[in-house]
C-alpha cells in the first residue's frame, strides 16, 4: 500500500488549523465592532433631557448672620399684614349710611295763643311714589289715586298709618303741586296740619308738619 506524501500530510494537518484561524478571525472582528459601537454610544453628547440638573448652590449662612437678619424678615412680615384696624367696617358704613344726612328742625312756639305748638321739617322725608302717568291733576274727589296718594303722604309724614287718623281737612296749598292736610288721632291727642308737594313721577312729598294746639280754627 502507497503511503500519502508529505505534502498530502501536511494539507491535512493545516486545513483544520485554517478553519481555527479563521474563526478567531470573525471572533476578533466581532469584538471589535462592539467595542467601537460601546465606545460610540458613550462618546455621544447627552440630549437636553439626559443632562444631569446643577444643583443650585447651597449659601451658608453663619448662625450670627441669620440671626441678625430674622427681625428684618419679621418687620417685613409686619409691614405686610394688612392692619385690622384701618380695614374699612362695612356694617358702620351701612349704619352711617342709613342715618339721616341732614338734621331735622324743629320749632317750638311759645305763644299760648298761637294755634300752632310746634313746627318740624325733615330734609330726609322722601316722596311716596306714584301710581299716575302723564300730566298731574290735583284731585280732592274723595277717591281718586291722587286723593288717596295725598292721605298716604300726610299719614307718612306724622308717623301714623291712615286708619289711625281722622282727616278733618285736605285742601289746596296754593296750587296744583301743593296741598295741606288737617287730621288728629281718634282721640285728638295729636293733632297736625301736613304740607305736601307734588314731585313729577315720584308721588306726594311731605314739607313740614305744625303740631297743632286745637282743632277750633277756620280751614
Amino acid at each position: 500500500m502507497e503511503r500519502p506524501s508529505r505534502a498530502a500530510r501536511h494539507r491535512k494537518k493545516t486545513s483544520p488549523d485554517r478553519r481555527l484561524n479563521r474563526l478567531i478571525a470573525v471572533v476578533t472582528v466581532l469584538v471589535l465592532l462592539a467595542a467601537y459601537y460601546i465606545m460610540t454610544v458613550e462618546l455621544e453628547p447627552k440630549t437636553p433631557h439626559e443632562r444631569p440638573i446643577a444643583e443650585a448652590p447651597v449659601d451658608v449662612i453663619d448662625s450670627d448672620e441669620e440671626e441678625d437678619e430674622e427681625p428684618a424678615d419679621e418687620e417685613r412680615r409686619v409691614e405686610e399684614r394688612p392692619a385690622v384696624d384701618e380695614q374699612p367696617n362695612e356694617s358702620v358704613e351701612r349704619a352711617e349710611e342709613a342715618k339721616p344726612e341732614e338734621e331735622v328742625v324743629i320749632e317750638t312756639n311759645d305763644d299760648p295763643t298761637s294755634i300752632i305748638a310746634e313746627t318740624i321739617e325733615d330734609p330726609n322725608w322722601e316722596p311716596i311714589g306714584t301710581v299716575q302717568r302723564g300730566p298731574h291733576v290735583s284731585m280732592y274727589d274723595g277717591y281718586s289715586d291722587d286723593w288717596k296718594e295725598k292721605k298716604r303722604a300726610i299719614a307718612s309724614a306724622v308717623g301714623h298709618d291712615e286708619q289711625s287718623l281722622i282727616y278733618w281737612k285736605v285742601k289746596n296749598g296754593g296750587s296744583n303741586s301743593h296741598a295741606i292736610g288737617i287730621v288728629s288721632t281718634h282721640d285728638e291727642q295729636e293733632k297736625y296740619q301736613v304740607y305736601i308737594e307734588w314731585i313729577d313721577g315720584a308721588g306726594w312729598k311731605p314739607t313740614k308738619v305744625e303740631t297743632l294746639r286745637t282743632l277750633q280754627f277756620d280751614y
